[in-house]
């Protein structure tokens, strides 16, 4: 293809090539999705890993000859979009890890999804349209939440069988997590995105509660991952409406946003923390009830 195509210039060729990558991506990643869903085929066997390692040669091959100026007829960015088909892709290789129980498999499996959680934020720093920004959004919030399932079980089954040096490190690593998931939690209220993707459960609260108690995490982590998680509290009380126009729907979720606030301020209470915490865990408290 690429040497019926060479009588065009430089930048056309260039484009060209993008697009012939594409096709090829798009093809491997047919080819992987047959052998394994239809054909049953594990996906820890040689074949599958050599097809996912075409899949992703593919991709990089995209990247490294792709202008980033280069764009579709409606004007949306090929490199934004080609980011967040590779992060989809990426979280599919781990989704078919979820049942594997050895070591190697259990860390390849967070291997895809952090390297999906890079590729779909990357998109969503570059100039695209609000659907793509919207589709990589939301499927960050799906992989944050699973990699916080991940971390937390795996805290709970090793905490008492490692050293309180080892352990302290394990909450920290958390802890560092969940602010990085925060920080893309508040972004989510006040990003021009579809509402369907703001319309986070509230069970991702449960993470930093939980955490507060932690003996071996220090209090000024704790007091920064409440104010997060307030801040955020409070953007999604401002979109309430926006999510459940229904009065009564809204109204619920504003008691739902509510209950975990008070929840979050019994546990800083039971910890001693509410008199350390500084005016401005006051005024997010004072926010997301006055809001409701």
């Amino acid at each position: 293809g690429l040497d019926v195509l060479s009588h065009y210039n430089n930048k056309q060729l260039r484009d060209c090539e993008v697009v012939l990558y594409a096709n090829s991506a798009a093809t491997l990643r047919l080819e992987y999705s047959t052998i394994v869903t239809i054909y049953k085929e594990s996906p820890t066997t040689n074949s599958v890993v050599a097809k996912i390692d075409e899949v992703c040669a593919a991709y990089r091959k995209i990247f490294e000859v792709i202008r980033m100026d280069f764009e579709t007829q409606n004007g949306c960015s090929i490199y934004a979009n080609s980011l967040v088909d590779f992060g989809i892709v990426l979280s599919m290789f781990a989704d078919h890890l979820k049942d594997e129980a050895d070591a190697k498999w259990k860390e390849k499996r967070i291997h895809y999804m952090e390297a999906s959680i890079r590729a779909l934020g990357d998109a969503c720093k570059r100039s695209c349209p609000r659907s793509t920004r919207s589709k990589a959004r939301e499927k960050m919030t799906e992989i944050y939440y699973i990699l916080l399932r991940i971390k937390t079980d795996a805290i709970a089954s090793k905490a008492n069988f490692v050293s309180t040096k080892v352990c302290r490190g394990m909450y920290k690593e958390l802890a560092d997590f969940i602010q990085v998931v925060n920080d893309h939690l508040i972004q989510l209220c006040y990003e021009d995105i579809w509402k369907e993707s703001k319309n986070i459960p509230l069970c991702m609260a449960d993470f930093t509660i939980a955490l507060v108690p932690a003996a071996t995490l220090g209090d000024t982590q704790k007091i920064d991952l409440c104010i997060q998680l307030l801040q955020w509290l409070m953007g999604l009380a401002s979109n309430i409406t926006e999510i459940d126009p229904d009065p009564e729907k809204a109204l619920e979720r504003y008691g739902k946003v509510w209950d975990r606030a008070q929840r979050l301020l019994r546990t800083m209470n039971q910890v001693g923390m509410a008199q350390q915490s500084n005016d401005e865990t006051s005024v997010c408290i004072c926010s997301v009830q006055t809001t409701g």
